[in-house]
């Protein structure tokens, strides 16, 4: 068996090409995704995809609908989109969410006796982003490369965090806004 899984290091939200190779014709293939937030360790999520080799032995998430699973569509992310909670310790993953630490994703391919695994990493910024804090007139941070600039402003109102995102590109004058 021959995975190939592309990016292994992305950022979370890039799609990810999910091809297996050199499998028996015909042969069932089970793909399993397993993550975890690094913020909440003990909260577990898993999918899983069945999948019938085709005449030369190729599976491609991305124009092969799974026989059965977690998922019943024609996306090579569709272990990503059905990931569901399967252990939990009782953490709030709301609580101490941190953009600093990457989410580790491993994906197992199993077919008769053989089994591969491949630990993809999803990043929430990229290396190159830099980043400042904000606390003059009001707190926040300032994200940017030598392209964008996000400011992200937030306020304290009752102990509850507001706050919004605020891009700019160099080449646009409208800023667009996202609020949380």
């Amino acid at each position: 068996m021959k995975l190939h899984i592309t990016p292994a290091i992305g950022l979370i939200d890039e799609k990810i090409a999910i091809q297996v190779a050199e499998l028996p014709p015909g042969g069932k293939l089970k793909v399993t995704a397993s993550m975890h937030f690094p913020w909440a360790p003990s909260e577990k999520y898993e999918s899983f995809a069945w999948f019938i080799a085709d005449s030369n032995g190729h599976v491609d998430l991305s124009k092969q609908k799974p026989d059965s699973g977690t998922y019943d569509y024609i996306d090579s992310m569709g272990l990503i989109a059905s990931l569901r909670k399967t252990s939990s310790g009782g953490a709030n993953i709301a609580r101490h969410i941190s953009i600093d630490r990457s989410v580790m994703i491993d994906m197992v391919c199993e077919c008769e006796q053989d089994r591969k695994c491949v630990r993809l990493e999803r990043l929430f910024l990229l290396p190159e982003v830099k980043r400042q804090q904000v606390a003059d007139e009001f707190r926040g941070e300032l994200f940017y490369t030598d392209n964008r600039i996000v400011i992200r402003l937030s306020y304290w109102a009752d102990r509850t965090e507001s706050g919004a995102l605020f891009p700019f590109w160099p080449d646009r004058w409208r800023p667009e806004a996202f609020m949380y």
